[in-house]
């Protein structure tokens, strides 16, 4: 039940930028994603023991974003 809030938090917080989206993302699917980018980073900090591993994970992430913003 958690994990669904916090899909649809940050679905609605994405929903005002990519209202008018013309590459057909599914924000529910985009906030899933930004939820697995950061379970698999915790995993990518354990096997690589580097904490960096989550900030480039996260980066690459808010990259994509931008790509998509700036697409429109």
């Amino acid at each position: 039940k958690a994990t669904r809030v916090w899909r649809d938090a940050v679905a609605n917080l994405l929903r005002p930028a990519l209202a008018t989206d013309r590459h057909g993302v599914d924000l529910d699917d985009l906030a899933d994603h930004l939820f697995t980018t950061f379970e698999g980073g915790f995993i990518l900090c354990r096997t690589y023991e580097d904490r960096s591993a989550m900030r480039a994970q996260i980066r690459i992430h808010r990259q994509l974003i931008e790509a998509l913003l700036q697409a429109r």
